[in-house]
């Protein structure tokens, strides 16, 4: 049984991890091609996926989990290779919550025709989130500097576009469509 504070520490080392990962593959953007460094995180990340399915022993899905996996792989690929030339071209502190707010918001939004509306408390957190974008990316604030923001939107529709995908696939799938997504993003990436 999974205690308050233990759900509580892996979310923190979770966001860690993401944030650790973000700010490198950010540097390692400046430094190479944003797509070429997402290639060799999604090769890594594909080996490792393939190695615990097998070790799991999951049975492979149905062919249209697959297919939902490779298709949100391929969001998953623009959402990280133009949240990475974002963060090369400009600033971390803008195009990360801008493209997170995008991101949680495009899901919303098609759960709000597929599902029904959120509720009021989610609907004031993404009211909040808004007005701290605004605030951070008001041209004054920036000096003139806007490089950047279109990449953080084009990574938060590619985010978004990759949650509401996955979502698409069976409950009992977890390994298989995440192996499709990264087989599908490297190809395109390698070809």
């Amino acid at each position: 049984m999974i205690t308050p504070f233990l759900a509580a520490m892996f979310a923190l080392t979770a966001a860690l991890c993401w944030g650790a990962g973000d700010f490198t593959g950010g540097l390692a953007a400046r430094r190479s091609d944003a797509f070429r460094t997402v290639l060799v995180t999604y090769s890594v990340g594909l080996v490792s996926l393939l190695v615990v399915a097998l070790a799991r022993g999951e049975a492979l899905p149905p062919p249209a989990d697959l297919g939902w996996g490779a298709v949100s792989g391929l969001l998953g690929m623009v959402g990280v290779g133009f949240l990475f030339r974002g963060f090369a071209v400009g600033r971390m502190g803008i195009v990360a919550p801008l493209s997170a707010v995008l991101a949680t918001a495009l899901p919303v939004i098609f759960n709000a025709f597929t599902v029904g509306l959120p509720n009021s408390l989610q609907l004031a957190g993404f009211g909040v989130a808004l007005a701290g974008i605004w605030l951070l990316s008001r041209p004054e604030r920036l000096g003139g500097r806007l490089e950047g923001l279109s990449n953080a939107i084009i990574a938060g529709l590619g985010f978004g576009g990759f949650f509401i995908s996955l979502d698409q696939v069976g409950e009992t799938a977890v390994f298989w469509p995440l192996i499709a997504g990264r087989f599908a993003a490297c190809g395109v990436m390698a070809g």
